[in-house]
């Protein structure tokens, strides 16, 4: 009798359709990191390129004299040598105790609603919109030198807008493009992606005003140029620089008529919120909670990753007087949201938010949110404004 061969098994059907399974969930798990790959990697060149703007506005704030007040410009002044010079108390003294943002970019029209930040006219406080250089008839509004100045010219980019042009032979290298000016190359191209605004905020008085004798609160609008009537409080050259860093702003930023109509982009733009009353908490450092409120709840759409302005006008009524210390604006990173919630039926919303910034240091809690879109960095530093040019004799 012959011996029994065990014949060999193959592969059934059911096995290579089950090999072919676990084959095909690890390609599509590989193929799902990519795209987060991509937006990590977009995320961290952008927070390079926001450090690397935010250090060098810094140092180019002191060289290019944007720290001295002779060089500051209301845009929605009549163009006088007068006029101009409102900042100053006299041809010596230093700026009246208030806050300004040097925001050449914004001054695209004559808008009366463009001289304050934020626009919104409910906002309690606010402060004066600048621009930067000399009144010149053909810029009524900026010089174009001040508007490039607050435009990155180093983010680089391959196309139509970009510093490089990709040639049809794709085995050439890239050709850089540049501005020029007479045939001269004045400098390469950029897409313009990165812009800034400069925001100055006066360290807290320790001199109270009594407003309900002459003395007024800014922005110091109906004061005279050269004169201190209406502008009680002291002058300071002691400020905290904020260098507000937007992506993609451009093209955000609302007409006159969006903001005058109160359209949906005039309204989005830079939205004031109602910080709920008793619901800042400071956690000892850097963190903390707050709780905004809005009518709408598209007054509230932001994401972790976003900025937000606190501020606050300290003032106290002491028998039949208002006194008034202070305006105080600090920007924070929003790091932890919860969903919006509805409080009152299609009139009050809230969303509460957990903050990354610095101290908020001021006599009273924050009362007002400011939220400007496309923000996506901010770096503070104390600085001292120039009270004249070294050159002067």
């Amino acid at each position: 009798m012959q011996p029994t061969r065990n014949r060999r098994r193959g592969i059934t059907l059911v096995e290579v359709l089950m090999s072919t399974m676990v084959v095909m969930l690890g390609i599509l798990g590989l193929i799902s990191l990519i795209p987060l790959g991509s937006h990590l990697a977009e995320r961290g060149t952008r927070s390079d390129r926001v450090a690397s703007i935010g250090r060098r506005v810094q140092r180019e704030a002191k060289v290019y004299g944007m720290m001295n007040p002779d060089s500051w410009l209301d845009p929605l002044k009549s163009p006088t040598p007068v006029d101009q010079t409102r900042f100053r108390t006299s041809a010596s003294s230093l700026p009246v105790r208030q806050s300004y943002l040097i925001d050449p970019m914004f001054f695209i029209d004559s808008a009366t609603q463009r001289q304050f930040f934020p626009y919104d006219t409910t906002a309690t406080p606010q402060m004066r919109r600048l621009s930067l250089g000399s009144y010149n008839a053909s810029f009524p509004f900026m010089e174009s030198r001040a508007e490039r100045a607050f435009v990155s010219d180093d983010d680089y980019g391959v196309g139509t807008a970009g510093g490089y042009e990709r040639p049809k032979d794709r085995e050439e290298p890239l050709l850089q493009k540049f501005f020029t000016r007479g045939g001269t190359n004045i400098r390469r191209q950029s897409q313009g992606t990165y812009s800034w605004a400069i925001m100055l905020v006066p360290e807290a008085s320790s001199t109270r005003v009594n407003t309900s004798t002459g003395g007024n609160m800014p922005p110091f609008a109906t004061a005279a140029a050269g004169s201190t009537t209406g502008n009680s409080q002291p002058p300071t050259d002691q400020y905290v620089m904020s260098t507000i860093i937007f992506q993609n702003r451009q093209g955000d930023i609302p007409t006159s008529a969006d903001i005058a109509g109160a359209t949906e982009r005039g309204l989005l733009n830079e939205r004031v919120l109602t910080v709920e009353t008793g619901s800042f908490i400071s956690g000892g450092g850097t963190t903390g909670e707050i709780q905004l409120t809005a009518g709408t709840p598209e007054l509230l759409d932001m994401k972790t990753g976003d900025w937000i302005c606190l501020t606050v006008r300290v003032t106290r009524t002491i028998g039949s007087n208002m006194y008034y210390w202070g305006d105080n604006f600090k920007w924070y990173r929003v790091v932890a949201m919860d969903e919006i919630e509805e409080v009152t039926v299609g009139s009050k919303y809230d969303l509460r938010l957990t903050l990354d910034g610095p101290d908020w240091n001021a006599m009273d809690p924050p009362t007002q949110a400011i939220y400007v879109e496309d923000v996506v960095g901010v770096y503070e530093r104390k600085v001292r404004l120039e009270t004249g040019s070294p050159w002067t004799p």
